[in-house]
């Protein structure tokens, strides 16, 4: 039990259930002073000698010393952004054949009920135009199939009855003659 390590407390470094909030929530504060760095860097044996200084607070910076890593993270770890745009490098350098760009947006509440309008009216335009043109059509064949079976009952029909009156007048006759 010689082998003890002494548990060192990392100044600004927090711990908690989810590593990634831990690490985001922490500062950065023990690495602006040597003493700490030196302390972390005695726990690492196997380590080759590194040549590590402390960052320097003195230096003028958006950040703090107390400042989390979630902040340098949102700033994307930029002190100042400088922006100077010159296409003509760009060209110069790209030399691009075509140069094309799209623009994006997403659709308004405005833009999509009237889009929805617009398509309703078509359909129905359309609907208007060909509906009673099927109609005539389907209606056109329907007669045609039913002309057709009716020409075969039309035929049955007037044969039918007359088969049968003429049946029946037979025989009331010849009832008519046995009475008398």
């Amino acid at each position: 039990m010689d082998d003890e390590i002494e548990a060192f407390y990392v100044p600004g470094l927090l711990l908690g259930c989810y590593v990634i909030d831990a690490i985001l929530q922490s500062t950065l504060e023990c690495f602006y002073n040597e003493t700490c760095i030196t302390e972390i860097l005695s726990y690492y044996d196997d380590t080759p000698s590194m040549n590590v200084t402390p960052l320097n607070s003195s230096l003028p910076s958006q950040y703090f010393v107390n400042s989390t890593i979630q902040d340098l993270v949102n700033n994307l770890m930029i002190e100042q952004w400088n922006i100077s745009t010159t296409y003509e490098n760009y060209y110069n350098q790209c030399q691009p054949i075509e140069c094309t760009y799209t623009y994006e947006r997403k659709n308004g509440v405005i833009y999509i009920i009237t889009a929805l309008f617009g398509l309703m009216g078509g359909l129905i335009t359309i609907l208007k135009l060909i509906v009673p043109t099927l109609v005539k059509f389907i209606n056109k064949i329907r007669r045609k199939i039913q002309g057709i079976e009716q020409g075969k009952m039309v035929v049955s029909a007037f044969y039918l009855p007359k088969i049968y009156l003429s049946s029946i007048s037979v025989v009331k006759k010849v009832k008519i003659e046995e009475i008398f």
